[in-house]
């Protein structure tokens, strides 16, 4: 088999199970160093172990960027709502306007989520909202949209 990978560090996260460790084998069997990230470091290592088991070179950790999406992370609808603007790019102000609140608010509004999600900003709870079942449709702007000019709904 090639070596495309030789000497080369591939970090995998979630590759404790599924996907994950579905990806981490191949690079592996491609001669990559691979790092396998996963929030249950019990799994990453049972992964990892394989691995180097097959002569390759691997290194378990743990990290927290797998997100934990059940019951505790229930989302009110103003939050699900914010989830949703951010995804699509708008700022605070153009949030405020749309939903007839001040940017203070909303800022408040997002560092409130943002320590919910436990997440340290946009992107990363933009990461963290993908993961999780939608619950809503796109809220509709109404007249308050400044991207449509006849002031309907947001595609």
């Amino acid at each position: 088999m090639m070596q495309r990978f030789q000497d080369k560090t591939v970090v995998v996260t979630a590759g404790g199970g599924g996907i994950g460790a579905a990806t981490c084998r191949p690079f592996a069997a491609e001669g990559a160093r691979v790092a396998v990230f996963d929030l249950k470091l019990e799994a990453a290592e049972k992964i990892a172990a394989a691995i180097r088991a097959q002569g390759a070179r691997a290194q378990a950790a743990r990290s927290g960027v797998v997100a934990e999406t059940g019951p505790s992370l229930a989302l009110t609808d103003i939050e699900q709502e914010l989830l949703v603007w951010l995804a699509s790019g708008r700022s605070n102000s153009e949030i405020a306007r749309c939903r007839s609140r001040s940017p203070a608010t909303i800022r408040n509004q997002l560092h409130a989520l943002y320590a919910k999600l436990d997440v340290c900003g946009r992107a990363e709870a933009v990461a963290v909202a993908a993961r999780l079942p939608r619950q809503i449709a796109a809220p509709s702007f109404g007249s308050n949209d400044p991207w449509t000019s006849d002031g309907g709904r947001a595609e």
